[in-house]
């Protein structure tokens, strides 16, 4: 049995699915089980996310030993690395206009929170502050992002600007993990 890695639930119309199999391949799949199509074969191809047109499919990949973020067309053509790493890039998120990419850089120990538009064009760093910062989701108006923040072993959800100012913690912070 294949193991499914993650799945985007649908395509913002409705009509498909895309998915990782084995943390390795993307697919999509019509919404009613069939029309199966491999889009991208790996390696380490996950965390998909349609594009608000539905026209893209962004999600992570190991390249040459640096996790970076890629796009591909809906149909499978067009392959595009949008970010060059000197480690790992993760957690590809879609601004709603589609215009923007948030993502996690990891690097020299460090998670920070960075934007870039799909072509990889004018990528900039969000956060700077101690701690790791992970999990970024944008507000529907694209004016916000939230993200977790962790220090010393607690976490809370802080929610920023688009452009990295004006950061607010959100939860009490007393969220503890191990």
């Amino acid at each position: 049995v294949d193991a499914v890695a993650e799945v985007e639930v649908e395509k913002p119309d409705g009509s498909k699915v895309v998915f990782s199999r084995g943390g390795n391949q993307l697919f999509t799949i019509n919404a009613d089980g069939t029309g199966e199509q491999l889009l991208e074969a790996g390696p380490n191809a996950q965390a998909p996310e349609w594009s608000p047109d539905g026209s893209k499919i962004v999600f992570e990949a190991n390249r040459n030993s640096n996790v970076d973020i890629f796009t591909i067309n809906a149909d499978g053509s067009g392959l595009t690395r949008v970010t060059t790493s000197p480690e790992r890039d993760l957690l590809p998120e879609w601004s709603p206009d589609g215009e923007t990419l948030a993502f996690v850089r990891s690097y020299r120990g460090r998670t920070d929170i960075w934007v870039t538009g799909p072509g990889g064009v004018t990528t900039r760093r969000l956060t700077k502050d101690a701690g790791a910062h992970t999990w970024p989701a944008w507000s529907p108006d694209g004016k916000r992002i939230a993200f977790v923040h962790a220090l010393n072993r607690r976490q809370g959800i802080l929610v920023m600007n688009a452009d990295g100012t004006a950061k607010k913690r959100v939860t009490g912070g007393g969220i503890a993990y191990a």
